[in-house]
């Protein structure tokens, strides 16, 4: 604080929001698109509360994949401003 002053605190503040917005946006995006893909293949054979658990899941598991592998790039942008 005394030598960058009240700002400091702040330093990396818009990659961060940049990242939780993307992340958020990606996952709400990603996770229908692999629940139509997950819907339409004959793999997987499961009926009822079973099927809808695990389409969830693993769309779920890829959506969190894309995004972090799409946002990665401003992760690491707002790790260097940190430092």
């Amino acid at each position: 604080y005394r030598s960058q002053g009240l700002l400091a605190f702040w330093k990396g503040n818009a990659a961060n929001l940049y990242l939780q917005a993307g992340t958020s946006g990606l996952n709400f995006v990603c996770m229908d698109y692999y629940k139509e893909i997950l819907q339409c293949t004959s793999f997987f054979q499961l009926t009822g509360n079973a099927s809808t658990i695990f389409k969830s899941l693993v769309s779920g598991g890829f959506a969190g994949a894309t995004a972090t592998t799409v946002l990665y790039p401003i992760q690491f942008i707002r790790t260097r401003l940190a430092a």
